[in-house]
């Protein structure tokens, strides 16, 4: 009898967890094509300078109306802003390009080009199927820069 039962805890815990992985992918796909999540940056990765371990509410939100970017940079900007607190790379667009494509093991690759923001940058995110996620940031008038961090669910 107890041996039944030390299987059964174990066949039990194994199948919670397999079920939690496939919940778990499938809220990260559903959020993927319905360009509906938060990026939430948790490490800044400058080009030529050293990784920065961010703060928490570094955040880069994609809803079906709008891209919105708050996002700290570290690097060469090539034209500086003429208010101080117009630093890093912050903006909203609600007229953008968005192309996700599956990717390997289960991801996806991002692409998002902002059409109605001066000097905007390309977006580029690699999401994986557990939530973990990248995001580069390419063009305007800064050096290149990528984050690491998360993606979940707008509340």
């Amino acid at each position: 009898m107890l041996i039944f039962l030390l299987v059964s805890k174990v066949t039990f815990s194994q199948n919670t967890k397999e079920e939690l992985k496939a919940a778990k992918e499938a809220e990260v796909k559903s959020m993927v094509e319905s360009k509906r999540f938060i990026f939430h940056a948790q490490s800044a990765m400058p080009t030529k300078f050293p990784t920065q371990q961010l703060s928490t509410g570094y955040t880069f939100k994609v809803i079906p109306e709008q891209v919105v970017s708050d996002l700290p940079y570290f690097g060469r900007s090539y034209q500086a802003p003429m208010n101080a607190s117009e630093g890093g790379i912050k903006f909203t667009s609600t007229e953008y390009d968005y192309v996700a494509e599956s990717g390997k093991k289960g991801g996806w690759s991002i692409t998002i080009i902002p059409k109605d923001v001066t000097n905007a940058p390309k977006i580029y995110i690699s999401v994986s199927a557990k939530g973990t996620a990248s995001l580069r940031v390419v063009g305007g008038d800064k050096q290149p820069i990528s984050y690491n961090g998360f993606v979940e669910a707008p509340k």
